[in-house]
């Protein structure tokens, strides 16, 4: 249950800062940075002698508050505040967790290498966390604790206008008292510069006249099924694809992508994986023609081979995230708001596993494409 609400720490700088191009740096100006996240997972599995309902949930606020001391050196200070919730159960024994924390930290951020709407930036800073756990069963004791961590990053912030940017980094998180040891994970956010006046607009993109498309994504998760003990459920998906863009700004793109998804779940005594070779036909939609746009994702993902020796697999997800035109034909992609579910049966049909997940800034996919 530490483990669970440190990586959670640890993930929700997930939406941290961002600034504007040619914001504003000197000293005594403020930033503002308001951060979230959210995942929830349940699942139902049935077999021919009993049934399990599985649900996790997790959720993360963050309010932070800097000032420049001298020209691109930001020092600030933050509070968070963290929710748990894992429930286990099965016809003679169900298990409820609840976990709630909140952190304050103190850190320092220098920023360097304006470049367009770009800012770069690495820090650190110190997380000092106070929680507690309660559970509906003897054999999980209530408990408090208090934990540490030492905490370091370097992104780089893209201006969305005047007083908001968007952020990406790279967050790794090392726990001082010795609970969760050590994670890195790629965070993003948004952050509010109050009183900027030095911007630079979007410039507008060539979405227009490109008929195809080809690129990679990947998506990886890592989730504690049970608060209680140490089992995890780890999954990796990593798929190419190819698309036509249609409509009369070719801003609608259609396409099928094929790749593979790892799983591995982790027990205390002992570890299962899997993988699947998937097919997924998608359909995106590009908002705006600005080098950077909000973009819309539906898809259906379908086992076509399983090591796992289910006989059928099933994903229909929503997803809303950015994309940024590096140029004219190379884009990179985002998605931070994902929905799913899944259907799984195995074996003989007796088996059957059904998911829902909801997901901001938690199963984040990456990707990179070329467009001609």
């Amino acid at each position: 249950m530490k483990n669970k609400l440190n990586n959670l720490l640890a993930c929700s700088a997930l939406l941290a800062l961002s600034t504007n191009s040619f914001a504003q740096t000197e000293k005594g100006k403020s930033v503002i940075g308001l951060n979230a996240q959210i995942y929830s997972n349940k699942v139902y599995v049935n077999n021919s002698e009993n049934g399990s309902i599985i649900r996790n949930s997790s959720q993360f606020i963050d309010l932070n508050y800097g000032k420049f001391v001298k020209k691109n050196l930001l020092v600030g200070l933050g509070a968070s505040f963290s929710g748990n919730q894992s429930e286990t159960g099965i016809p003679i024994y169900n298990v409820s967790i609840k976990s709630s924390g909140i952190g304050f930290y103190p850190g320092i951020r220098q920023y360097f290498g304006r470049n367009e709407n770009f800012l770069f930036f690495a820090g650190a800073y110190y997380r000092l966390n106070f929680g507690k756990t309660e559970s509906n069963h003897s054999d999980v004791p209530d408990s408090r604790y208090i934990t540490s961590s030492f905490n370091a990053e370097a992104g780089m912030n893209y201006f969305l206008s005047k007083n908001f940017a968007f952020e990406a980094k790279f967050h790794n998180t090392t726990d001082l008292t010795g609970i969760n040891d050590n994670n890195t994970v790629l965070a993003f956010g948004i952050r509010y510069w109050p009183k900027n006046t030095a911007f630079k607009s979007l410039e507008i993109s060539d979405t227009t006249f490109k008929n195809w498309i080809t690129g990679a994504d990947v998506n990886t998760s890592n989730v504690k099924t049970d608060l209680s003990t140490n089992n995890k459920d780890l999954k990796s998906t990593f798929q190419i694809y190819a698309g036509k863009f249609t409509g009369s700004k070719k801003n609608h793109l259609v396409g099928l992508a094929v790749g593979r998804k790892n799983s591995k779940v982790i027990h205390e005594t002992s570890t299962e994986a899997s993988h699947q070779t998937i097919i997924t036909p998608f359909y995106e939609y590009y908002f705006k023609t600005t080098k950077l746009t909000p973009v819309a994702r539906l898809s259906s993902s379908f086992s076509i081979f399983s090591n796992a020796k289910s006989l059928l697999f099933m994903e229909n997800s929503a997803e809303l995230g950015l994309a940024y035109f590096l140029n004219d034909h190379f884009l990179v992609r985002a998605n931070f708001i994902r929905l799913s579910t899944f259907f799984q049966r195995y074996g003989h049909g007796s088996l059957k596993n059904n998911q829902f997940d909801f997901s901001v800034f938690d199963n984040t996919t990456l990707g990179l494409a070329y467009r001609w």
